[in-house]
């Protein structure tokens, strides 16, 4: 990031990479771990498929449960010592909302629902089944499109641009609950005109609309260290209370207060007379504890700077193609992948096979010697996860992918071509050795 003063942040700078340190997916109640050792093993979609919900009021009852416990997942990680740590508490942690593309909706009543969905989405982490009652989010902008690619650009653009901005959460999710409550469905092409509760009824077809739960959470730990050096100050206003019958609780941590000076070797450090400035991101310091519960959430992969192949009406297939290749290009040339090339391939693309066959060109050409689209290396998530994700897509490319980039050592290639707008294209790399001796074996939670 650019050169700053003590106790401010930095100017906005592009990110050079960005840290993805939790993932919370379900895909048909399969969370991620089993997710990527079910896909690893090339095992079938539906082997662990769960009972048909045979009403949209189960269906909505699911729906909830999976949110919440894909929220958790997010937030959650284990440490060195096997105990379960947490994201920063009372925090307004931004986010950003990927839903399916709502049907035949007047705009104030699409405004109302989103306010809805987000009030929604904080009782699901507080009050519901994840069960994180200190925890605070910032829902920012509901997207309601194809898969999921809108939100993932605007995560990119908001850390180029907003030099406060130290963590973000990308959700998504799709399904026959969220579409049964924003407007209508529409089974995909190929299958049978069915009623709602016709599919409800019964198991799902392969190529049928999957529910879809996904939470990654992305942090760029350089841009909280102002934060570090504010919460040498604060006091920490989290009370502890010990019971009769030997039960110790505490409150939430927290803004409590500013200690003056505070030393810091090899010298003192004073409070800015001004005191602490409220930016967009971050309206309270934080203590020492709230810090150290950001600095201890796990990096499970590293994301390099993603590229997008914008496609306008009316480009011809090599006119696509070109974009496509260009935007290959620029992410495998990043010097840590020219140093090591992607072993694995997640992709999505539609089912016409147009973007399948752009992608196989685009990489012939952008990577010939890399056999990315080898069997075992290459996985399309409609066929690996059974169907169609929806807006859901990218953040499962994004979760999968972290986790066999975890679990396997090696960088991965996401491309999502489910947008007619374009293709997103970004890589992620695996942490060094030296730091997965220092955490949890598997530090992420399902």
């Amino acid at each position: 990031m650019s050169a700053r003063f003590r106790y401010e942040p930095a100017a906005p700078s592009a990110f050079g990479l960005l840290h993805i340190a939790g993932v919370g997916l379900r895909v048909d109640h399969v969370p991620a771990g089993a997710l990527w050792g079910r896909v690893q093993r090339q095992g079938p979609p539906d082997e662990e498929a769960p009972e048909p919900p045979q009403t949209l009021d189960r269906c909505n009852h699911e729906a909830g449960l999976f949110r919440s416990a894909a929220l958790r997942a997010a937030l959650t990680h284990r440490t060195a010592y096997d105990q379960r740590g947490r994201f920063v508490e009372n925090y307004p942690l931004p986010m950003l909302l990927s839903l399916p593309t709502m049907f035949g909706k007047p705009e104030a009543e699409r405004i109302a629902w989103r306010r809805a969905y987000r009030a929604e989405v904080q009782w699901q982490l507080n009050d519901g089944p994840a069960a994180m009652a200190f925890h605070r989010l910032n829902p920012g902008a509901v997207n309601t499109e194809q898969g999921g690619a809108v939100s993932f650009q605007a995560l990119a653009q908001a850390f180029d641009t907003q030099g406060d901005l130290n963590s973000m959460l990308l959700w998504a999710e799709d399904g026959y609950a969220a579409r049964a409550r924003q407007g209508g469905w529409e089974p995909p092409a190929g299958q049978p005109a069915e009623t709602l509760e016709d599919i409800l009824s019964r198991p799902k077809r392969p190529g049928q609309l999957r529910d879809v739960f996904s939470a990654v959470l992305f942090k760029r730990p350089e841009a909280a260290e102002w934060l570090r050096e504010w919460s040498l100050h604060v006091i920490d206003k989290s009370d502890a209370q010990n019971f009769s019958n030997g039960v110790a609780a505490r409150g939430p941590h927290g803004y409590g207060g500013l200690n003056r000076t505070v030393w810091e070797p090899p010298a003192y450090f004073d409070a800015p007379q001004s005191g602490f400035r409220p930016t967009p991101n971050v309206p309270e310091p934080w203590s020492r504890p709230q810090y150290e519960q950001y600095s201890q959430m796990p990096t499970l992969a590293l994301m390099v700077p993603p590229d997008i192949a914008y496609f306008k009406e009316g480009m011809s297939t090599e006119q696509r193609a070109a974009a496509l290749e260009a935007a290959l290009v620029k992410v495998l040339q990043t010097p840590a992948l020219r140093q090591r090339g992607p072993r694995r391939l997640f992709y999505s693309a539609t089912a016409d096979g147009d973007g399948a066959a752009l992608l196989a060109r685009g990489l012939a050409r952008a990577a010939p010697q890399a056999g990315l689209l080898q069997p075992g290396a290459a996985f399309r998530l409609e066929q690996c996860l059974g169907g169609d994700l929806g807006a859901g897509t990218m953040g499962a490319a994004l979760g999968l992918a972290t986790i066999a980039v975890w679990e396997t050592r090696e960088p991965a290639l996401v491309v999502n071509l489910r947008d007619s707008g374009g293709a997103v294209v970004c890589g992620l790399l695996p942490v060094n050795e030296d730091y997965r001796k220092r955490i949890h074996p598997r530090p992420y939670v399902i």
